[in-house]
């Protein structure tokens, strides 16, 4: 099968969420909106219909007086969205991607906490429900919830098969290997370098690469590993970069930061 590539993404959200944080220098939540943008790849597997990648969901949507995650939300509204504007394509021939960070509460920036509700929303929704963990996601002994879900796979450090697709991911980011989802810097680039070794058509990682010629942050020893290896499309989040269009590196690998964003990612010629 050829590598899948992203061909266009549509400069304009079809929709926003909003939401309540905790934003950096404040003490009081602060609205904010999620935009969901929709991108046109090709190559795509024809048992796929589409593509819904997403992290750093840490935000909160209050309903009925109750204090809601974002992710959740989110999940509910797939169905609405894909009968108004992809009558055409079905949830249930569709994966998603999570980057992590998918917990938060309006009592402190920057919680950690259990979003395994999340993981189950996308679960009852999607055919896959795939991604790894960020640095705050605790799930805590109900990991092995997770584990349970037949079409749910949270990737630790591994790479697997559905669909004839090839994905990899690596949980966490570089840290104190003594705290959650943290890896020592040499474990965690030699843990990246061996599942590019695995020629997946997608990585997943919390992390992101840096690119320095847009003064994107992130880690730049990521982005040389990236460089070296087959080209790839690389799903991450955990900072956030000032675009909604994947970045292209020197080897044709596309990098796709989903930090407080969302991607409806079809073939052209199921859209309109």
């Amino acid at each position: 099968m050829q590598k899948i590539r992203i061909n266009e993404i549509l400069e304009k959200p079809i929709e926003e969420i909003p939401f309540l944080t905790i934003s950096q220098n404040s003490f009081e939540p602060q609205i904010y909106n999620l935009p969901i943008y929709v991108g046109f790849v090709e190559n795509l597997p024809k048992t796929v219909d589409a593509i819904v990648a997403t992290s750093d969901l840490q935000g909160i949507v209050i309903q009925n007086d109750k204090e809601i995650l974002l992710g959740e939300i989110l999940a509910k509204t797939f169905p609405i969205l894909f009968e108004m504007y992809f009558p055409n394509l079905e949830l249930k021939r569709s994966i998603a991607i999570l980057c992590g960070d998918l917990y938060t509460n309006l009592l402190k920036r920057g919680t950690s906490g259990n979003p395994i509700n999340v993981w189950k929303e996308f679960s009852e929704i999607f055919k896959w429900t795939i991604g790894v963990a960020g640095n705050h996601d605790d799930f805590g002994d109900r990991i092995d919830e997770l584990n349970q879900l037949t079409n749910v796979k949270l990737l630790l450090n591994e790479t697997i098969s559905v669909d004839k697709l090839t994905i990899s991911g690596l949980s966490g980011i570089i840290g104190r290997s003594d705290k959650n989802f943290r890896l020592r810097d040499i474990d965690y680039y030699n843990s990246i370098t061996k599942l590019i070794k695995k020629n997946p058509d997608f990585l997943l990682t919390h992390l992101s690469p840096a690119i320095n010629s847009k003064q994107f942050i992130g880690d730049e020893k990521f982005t040389v590993i990236l460089e070296n290896g087959n080209p790839l499309i690389s799903f991450c989040g955990h900072v956030h970069w000032d675009t909604n269009h994947s970045v292209v590196l020197a080897n044709e690998t596309q990098v796709l930061n989903l930090d407080t964003k969302v991607y409806i990612l079809i073939d052209k010629n199921n859209f309109g």
